[in-house]
């Protein structure tokens, strides 16, 4: 029965499930195309939520300002190489609350020079101790902060130990420079 079943998935899984994971870049330029002209360079942040199944996000949020919606702010959601979900209203960039909602909020997304998969690469080499954790899931999100003069990634990392993940802290990395500003990391609980 379990040869039949692996065969089955074998055979009828999509594609897209073998496929590499799309970056956020690579996620943007869809999202571009649903944008008004008068939101395409205002850019509130970028999500990349946790993924069951991959390392990196198979779908990513944009968040953009939009002067004709009640709220100024539409998010577009793209996954597998196409816009999946547009709306507008209230969002969150996790703990990152940009309420209310102001075009001075806003990074342009040309200027961004450090995609997503760049800013893991940054964030793993910078400091020796992921070379001794099974990182599990990491989330992505991308906003202006006020403490620093460019907008930056914000990675939250999961590590897995004996089958249960943990939470072993945050890198920040700016999107321009690709400069660590902060690197929160607690890596006893993962080590084997």
């Amino acid at each position: 029965m379990k040869r039949s079943i692996l065969l089955f998935a074998f055979l009828f899984c999509p594609l897209f499930l073998y496929a590499k994971t799309p970056t956020a870049f690579e996620a943007l330029r869809i999202a571009e195309k649903q944008v008004s002209p008068d939101s395409k360079q205002y850019l509130y942040g970028i999500i990349g939520q946790r993924s069951p199944t991959t390392l990196t996000p198979v779908s990513w949020q944009f968040i953009y300002w939009n002067p004709h919606s009640w709220s100024h702010s539409e998010q577009i959601t793209v996954a597998g190489g196409q816009v999946t979900e547009i709306k507008d209203g209230l969002f969150s960039l996790g703990n990152l609350h940009l309420l209310p909602y102001k075009k001075e909020n806003t990074v342009n997304p040309s200027k961004l020079k450090i995609d997503s998969n760049r800013a893991l690469d940054i964030a793993t080499k910078s400091n020796e101790m992921f070379k001794a954790v099974r990182l599990s899931t990491v989330t992505f999100r991308l906003a202006s902060l006020k403490e620093h003069e460019e907008a930056c990634w914000i990675l939250d990392f999961f590590a897995d130990k004996n089958g249960l993940e943990h939470s072993i802290g945050y890198v920040i990395i700016g999107a321009i420079t690709g400069k660590v500003y902060k690197m929160k990391l607690n890596f006893s609980k993962v080590l084997h």
